[in-house]
């Protein structure tokens, strides 16, 4: 394990737990984090870390790979869940989720 994965992994809990947390106390900081999220897309090699990663020919990896704006989506899923607002629901299913966890379960298939 290299200092960049040791480091990850303190980071990635911390960073998406405070994402959560200040998702679910405002709604600035969700659109911020939004904003963040879709603006960091462009950069997600620069951004990201190779867990169990094994180079192949060409440069193409296999493994585990976790990037920022990954995190920032989790954070802002969970916030959006957990924040209560002035009597209104806040449970919801967001679109397309069920499709994300079908093809999940194919490709771990």
């Amino acid at each position: 394990m290299t200092p960049t994965h040791a480091l990850a992994l303190v980071l990635i809990p911390v960073l998406g737990l405070a994402c959560a947390m200040a998702a679910s106390w405002s709604s600035r900081a969700r659109d911020i984090l939004f904003f963040l999220m879709a603006a960091l897309s462009v950069t997600v090699e620069r951004l990201d870390v190779n867990f169990f990663s094994e180079a192949w020919y060409r440069g193409t990896t296999r493994g585990i790979q976790v990037s920022l704006p990954e995190i920032l989506a989790f954070g802002l899923l969970i916030g959006c869940w957990c924040s209560r607002g002035k009597g209104e629901r806040r449970w919801f299913w967001p679109a397309s989720l069920g499709l994300m966890l079908l093809f999940l379960v194919y490709a771990g298939i």
